[in-house]
């Protein structure tokens, strides 16, 4: 009878061991293959970071040195512009190899991902409007700065006009290179003052001469749409979409610092 418990006992001891060996492996799996998924989260999360930062730059460089260069506007290429490219197809991959693991995730850690990808387009989106109205606005010879500089220099084969526009000339040039909004209203008094020089001058040809009238105001009208893009583009004083941009870069930046430090917690109580 003795032998027989001691036997039953063993076998209870075995198959306790089973158990125990049958469940402890397999948690013990799954609390690696947890951490593993984890340590690649964070991974992810750090490349998409380290590849906005030189997304940012590659912009930056942009809105810095193609603005002037009249390269861009002959071909409408930029390097910094491709870089952006590559570095945004790198940050989309990555995002949506994290959108598509969305159910290993918390409700919270899926929004981080969605907002994310929600961000990172808006900052695209806005950084596109940059590029396109940088373009249309031209520089020098380009876009509407050049079509402004055309209307007067076809204006001053007259003599009297060239005579008489060394002070709008200045204001324009004043206003080009210091962005100085007290330029604006002192290159429209000076233009309607050469305006109304010609209207009165029958030396010139006919008098109130249409042909040089309109020149004029073409080129007032020019200007006042650089005006407009200068201030819907906000390049020299942060404001507009540049500003825009800057928020978006500082929220898409914030948005990763806080899933980097989520999906590091989580490592930490593993």
């Amino acid at each position: 009878m003795l032998k027989s418990l001691r036997n039953r006992l063993l076998v209870y001891f075995i198959l306790l061991a089973i158990a125990i060996v049958c469940l402890v492996f397999p948690l013990g799996y799954f609390h690696k293959k947890a951490l593993t998924d984890i340590r690649e989260k964070v991974k992810q999360y750090e490349l998409i970071y380290l590849e906005f930062i030189r997304d940012m730059k590659h912009t930056g460089d942009f809105l810095s040195y193609e603005t002037s260069n009249p390269d861009f506007f002959i071909t409408g290429e930029s390097q910094s512009l491709k870089s952006h490219e590559k570095a945004g197809d790198s940050i989309k991959a990555v995002l949506t190899i994290l959108a598509s693991n969305g159910s290993r995730f918390s409700t919270s850690e899926t929004d981080i991902v969605r907002e994310l990808q929600e961000t990172y387009e808006r900052y695209c989106q806005v950084l596109d409007s940059l590029v396109y109205y940088v373009y249309k606005r031209g520089y020098r010879d380009f876009g509407i700065e050049g079509e402004m500089i055309s209307y007067i220099f076809q204006a001053e084969k007259n003599p009297v006009v060239r005579s008489n526009s060394f002070e709008l000339r200045r204001n324009e040039r004043d206003y080009l290179n210091r962005h100085d909004p007290a330029y604006i209203e002192a290159l429209h008094t000076s233009a309607d003052k050469l305006i109304q020089i010609i209207s009165t001058k029958e030396s010139i040809g006919k008098p109130g001469n249409p042909e040089l009238i309109t020149l004029l105001n073409n080129y007032k009208e020019s200007f006042n749409k650089i005006v407009l893009l200068d201030s819907r583009l906000g390049l020299h004083n942060n404001s507009g979409l540049k500003s825009i941009l800057i928020q978006t870069g500082d929220n898409m930046e914030r948005l990763l610092v806080k899933a980097i430090d989520n999906a590091k917690t989580l490592k930490r109580f593993r």
